[in-house]
Order: C-alpha cells, then structure tokens, then sequence
C-alpha cells in the first residue's frame, strides 16, 4: 500500500486532477494506477499540496465560475508567490457579494492571476484595478484578461500595496469592493482594513472582501462591520462594510 505523502516525498504524484479533486472534495478515495490501489490521505493534502505548488511539480487548472465569462480557463503559473483561490471558495465568495458587484468600481489587491477582479467581471462588475507586486504575476492577469475579449475598462498595476493605496487617496478614487486575498502570512488582514479605513478609499456602503488563513478578526473596524462571514477548512471569508 502506498500513500499520498510517499509520493509527494519520492516526487511521483501521479495525477494532478486527482490530486486537485481529492483536495476539493476532502474526503479519502481509492485510485488504481498499473493494478495497484493506492490510497490518499485528505489529511496530509492541505499541508503537502502547497508543497507541491511551491517545488513546481503541480499547477491548478483555473476557470471562471460564473457570470458571461463562465467556464472560461485562465492561466495558471508556475512560481510559487501566487495561491490561487480554490473554485469552491470563489463561488462560495461572489454568492456571498452578488447583490453588490453588478455596476461595481473593484480594486483586485494582490490579484495573482486575476482570478477574483476576472469574476467580478464576469457578474457585471464595470471596472477593475489588478494589483500585484510581481510581474510575472501581472502578466499572467494580463493573459487572463485577454482572453475575456472584453470592452469593460481595466487597469493592471505593477505596485507594492501601500504605495497604490496611497496613490488612490491622493487621485480621490473610492471603491466599491475591495478584494483582499494576501499571501498567508505575511500581509496582516486587519492591517489592511485600518490603512482603507485611514485612506478613505472606499465608498459608503461598500465592501471589503477578505481571504485568509491563521488570523484572528474582529467583527467591527471604525466604519467596517462585519455582515457575512464562512469558513471552508483553513480559509475564512469574511466580508466587512462601510457603514459610513
């Protein structure tokens, strides 16, 4: 019998897809590969996936999930500062935010590959700002947002956060959703929500989307409350709104 953790070890997964599908169902199956069973243990995944993305051996295979753009694929990539938000969540997400994106000004902060201001777009948002710090991770948005074909205005950024945000202040632009989705551990959540607090950069009644893992919130920031909240495995989604 061979597990999921030994072939990550050895470096012979054998199947990304199935390796994707058992992460997103969290549950064990069974696989028959060359008339051997072998078993994989949800149990190591959520802390040896990222091991794989981070050595290069896997990559996700991206979609839009709903709206005009469904089941468009989007670039993937093969560097390890960008985590992708998982289908499931980012359904779960714009379910959450539907009644606020049609006509939306949305700011994509650390956008990776795009995927959240592209969904956006997809369900009526008007216009998106991608912001990232790493070009080749703009140029994979950039990829992604041509394929949409799309007449809707987009701006793409190359710029650490604090600079944009400041940059956004000083041009007086207000948004009406914020995406904020860091990489895990290293950019605070609530650190972010003070400095748009600070910098007055979104607009009354508008909302914050947040992504992370490992950090405790709470449900009130100055003008930010709390009105939607889940939790799938380590990753919470919590959406704060101005109620300025």
């Amino acid at each position: 019998m061979r597990y999921l953790k030994d072939e990550i070890r050895n470096n012979k997964l054998i199947n990304t897809k199935d390796v994707k599908k058992l992460y997103e169902n969290e549950v064990i199956h069974r696989y028959i590969e060359n008339e051997n069973i072998l078993d994989f243990h949800i149990y190591y995944l959520n802390k040896e996936i990222n091991k794989l993305i981070n050595n290069k051996i896997c990559r996700w295979n991206m979609r839009v999930i709903s709206g005009i753009y469904k089941h468009i694929k989007l670039d993937g990539y093969d560097i390890d500062v960008i985590r992708p938000t998982m289908d499931k969540v980012k359904e779960s997400m714009f379910a959450m935010i539907y009644e606020y994106v049609f006509n939306a000004l949305c700011l994509d902060l650390f956008s990776g590959t795009g995927s959240l201001g592209i969904e956006a777009l997809s369900n009526g948002a008007k216009e998106v700002y991608f912001v990232d710090n790493n070009k080749k991770s703009l140029d994979i948005t950039k990829s992604n947002i041509n394929k949409l074909k799309t007449d809707k205005i987009v701006h793409t950024i190359l710029s650490d956060y604090m600079s944009i945000l400041k940059k956004f202040r000083d041009e007086g632009i207000k948004f009406d959703i914020i995406f904020l989705d860091p990489p895990y551990g290293q950019i605070k959540i609530e650190k972010l929500l003070n400095k748009i607090i600070e910098l007055d950069i979104l607009n009354d009644n508008g909302i914050v989307v947040c992504e992370y893992e490992f950090e405790k919130l709470d449900e009130i920031y100055g003008c930010l409350e709390l009105i939607k909240d889940r939790k799938y495995g380590k990753t919470s989604l919590k959406i704060y709104k101005n109620r300025r």
